[in-house]
């Protein structure tokens, strides 16, 4: 029998526990997590505002994934999880970037990859 969600949640957040991470803060039942040694990297989220020559990719006024990638960032490219469900770097002048409240960004990290 499989385990349900929140069963696989405990033992991922126990996993985690044991091997060095630590909870930075916890809002009900969201918990941030950081490590010593690594760079906290918060989940953001950016809409697109121009898909020219990326049509397929890219959809106007759909929310995006943002993937922490501070070199691609530098270079004004950032990684966005596009349609394919694979990050890639596109010019940053396609998309605005936004905060969306913490009860979407859990809604949303549930369907986007």
């Amino acid at each position: 029998m499989n385990a349900s969600p929140s069963t696989r949640s405990r033992r991922v957040l126990a996993a985690l526990l044991r091997i060095g991470w630590v909870v930075k803060r916890q809002s009900g039942s969201h918990r941030t997590l950081s490590r010593t040694g690594w760079a906290d990297s918060p989940v953001r989220f950016a809409v697109c505002i121009k898909n020219e020559g990326d049509e397929v990719s890219l959809e106007i006024g759909k929310l995006y994934r943002v993937i922490s990638d501070e070199s691609a960032q530098g270079h004004g490219y950032p990684r966005i999880v596009d349609e394919s469900w694979e990050d890639y770097g596109y010019a940053a002048d396609r998309f605005v970037a936004i905060d969306v409240p913490e009860p979407l960004e859990r809604a949303l990290l549930k369907v986007a990859p």
